[in-house]
């Protein structure tokens, strides 16, 4: 009887090719939601962040700040001109010491700088940015007879008449500080020679009422200042130079047409006020007051 072929073989090779056929499949659907090479790129609908906007310049800060306002004092221009470069405020005032309050410009101009002026102007200074207690670079200027600091200021159309904020203009800081070169530049570039403080006194009260002022005095006169303007107690310039004894102003007021026998609020005049004084300064004064009246 011839051999017959084993059962077992068919069957198991039955098996291992449905158990290929199986895995066959298996593998095809992982490729088919992995990919090739990695997860699926298509399962995510997330929208990449934008990539962040360029600010610009950096804000300024309070030590670049410190370093214009260190400048603006030294009038070093190469060290102005690296504070300017970063980007530093133009605004910001001195916290403390003699310039406590006032910006760079304030500080160039109070200390005479023109270039540092004229640097700051160009970066964008505020040409009648007030200080802490109400004073215009202008102001500033005229307080310390800086002709050229003043020049540069009107080029840049600074308010010639700003007042302060006791009402003065830097025509009437000028005069009390008897600055005349100032007061000539001011008066040349448009100042308006009677313009009174909140007081009621004008420039030319306020030179009469301080010692050797006498060729402020008659700088004002010649620019066309009234010498009857009184303030609000009706105070003139002629009472004021006369209550000092102030006999060389008390003459240029006269010969500038002021009138010895004006009264003020208190009735008296300025003869009466110089009669007052018992020195020998107060009766020539007295002398000469009651001749011209």
């Amino acid at each position: 009887m011839a051999n017959r072929p084993s059962p077992v073989l068919p069957t198991i090779a039955v098996a291992l090719l449905a158990a290929g056929l199986i895995l066959f499949y298996f593998v095809g659907r992982s490729n088919k939601q992995t990919g090739p090479t990695g997860p699926s790129t298509t399962t995510s609908t997330q929208t990449p962040s934008p990539a962040p906007a360029p600010t610009g310049a950096a804000a300024p800060t309070e030590s670049q700040g410190n370093a214009l306002l260190a400048a603006a004092e030294s009038g070093d221009a190469e060290a102005l001109r690296r504070a300017l470069a970063a980007n530093a405020d133009l605004t910001q005032a001195a916290a403390t010491g003699p310039h406590a309050g006032m910006n760079a410009l304030h500080i160039a101009a109070a200390r005479g700088h023109a270039s540092s002026v004229r640097a700051l102007l160009d970066a964008g200074a505020d040409v009648d940015a007030k200080s802490a207690d109400g004073r215009t670079a202008l102001m500033l200027a005229a307080e310390a007879g800086h002709v050229d600091v003043i020049g540069t200021l009107a080029e840049a159309n600074a308010a010639i008449d700003a007042k302060d904020r006791t009402g003065r203009t830097a025509l009437i800081i000028a005069a009390q500080a008897g600055e005349v070169d100032a007061l000539r530049a001011l008066l040349d570039n448009g100042a308006t020679v009677n313009a009174a403080d909140d007081s009621g006194a004008t420039s030319l009260a306020a030179a009469a009422a301080q010692p050797g002022r006498t060729a402020t005095v008659q700088l004002l006169l010649e620019g066309g200042a009234d010498p009857e303007i009184g303030d609000q107690a009706g105070v003139t310039p002629l009472m004021k130079a006369a209550e000092r004894a102030d006999l060389d102003t008390v003459i240029v007021l006269l010969n500038a047409g002021a009138s010895p026998t004006t009264k003020a609020a208190d009735g008296r005049t300025a003869l009466d006020r110089a009669k007052a004084r018992t020195d020998e300064e107060g009766q020539q004064v007295a002398a000469v007051l009651d001749q011209a009246g």
